[in-house]
């Protein structure tokens, strides 16, 4: 991640923000793993919220903070005040809109702005170390109190 883009990253986050993260649609551990870091990383100084597109599958219901996230699928109506209300989009593992499936619409149309934190070169790619080191970079950068939960959700998504 280019030093530029992560200070005015930081620029951006210097005040409390509405903050939304999104992973991708059916997201694996990768994908709502990175969000949940990020959570962490927000919870303390933002308004930070996880929407996932559709459920996960319960075996990610160990990761941390994996109770808070708000599936769009069954929360619509929570989530739809959410995105009119945010000012920072997140999207996570993803980097075409339409792997968000039901909420590239709203992720679009959004008047929020919107980050893409992403390591493949292509929607198929599938290399989870590359997300957890760009949020790595941007954490060290921020030098954010939430280091050690970010360390354990990262130690766990690849254990």
């Amino acid at each position: 991640m280019d030093k530029k883009i992560l200070k005015s990253i930081k620029s951006i986050l210097s005040t409390n923000k509405k903050i939304i993260l999104i992973p991708h649609s059916s997201p694996d551990a990768d994908a709502l793993g990175s969000c949940l870091a990020l959570f962490h990383f927000f919870k303390n100084d933002h308004t930070v919220s996880v929407i996932s597109p559709n459920e996960f599958t319960e075996i990610l219901n160990f990761l941390p903070g994996s109770e808070n996230v708000i599936v769009y699928e069954s929360q619509k109506e929570k989530s739809d005040i959410l995105f009119d209300e945010a000012e920072i989009i997140f999207t996570l593992d993803f980097n075409s809109l339409g792997r968000a499936k039901n909420v590239s619409y709203k992720i679009s149309k959004s008047s929020a702005k919107v980050i893409m934190i992403d390591h493949h070169e292509n929607p198929d790619d599938e290399d989870a170390e590359e997300d957890q080191g760009m949020i790595m970079k941007l954490a060290k950068l921020m030098r954010w109190r939430s280091m050690i939960m970010v360390r354990m959700v990262m130690a766990t998504m690849v254990f």
